[in-house]
């Protein structure tokens, strides 16, 4: 497990779309027993905690590796620093393809079977944290 928490970007800013309207910092991930403990800044400065599988945290560093590659084609595509998909049907193309994709619209399913685990795992933590509360 000890491998798994090296691969989460601890200190780094982490886009958790649908979650967070801007990008919160992951503070820490300590391996546990049975799973990780997050320890998330939210954009308001309070800390959060939570404890999260070992499956979770394979599908969050997946989905955040995913991410991470498409902010950079993005940046590319549109020569800037930006953090929202393509408008047009012609720049999402090129975006898909600078990252292996066919077309856009398997890059698409991608993008929201990647974003769709990302929320369901954090809204399963919002909804632990609230009963903790």
């Amino acid at each position: 497990m000890a491998d798994e928490s090296k691969k989460l970007p601890a200190g780094q800013q982490v886009s958790l779309p649908g979650h967070f309207d801007t990008p919160v910092i992951l503070e820490a991930a300590r391996p546990l027993a049975k799973g990780f403990e997050c320890r998330v800044r939210l954009p308001n400065g309070t800390l959060e905690e939570a404890v999260i599988s070992p499956e979770e945290c394979a599908l969050l560093t997946k989905a955040y590796l995913f991410l991470r590659d498409v902010e950079n084609k993005l940046q590319m595509v549109n020569d800037a620093q930006t953090h929202s998909l393509p408008r047009t049907h012609e720049e999402l193309t090129t975006c898909a393809r600078l990252l292996g994709y066919p077309a856009a619209e398997p890059f698409l399913r991608d993008y929201q079977n990647h974003t769709g685990q990302v929320n369901h795992i954090f809204e399963s933590i919002d909804l632990i944290l609230s009963r903790q509360r």
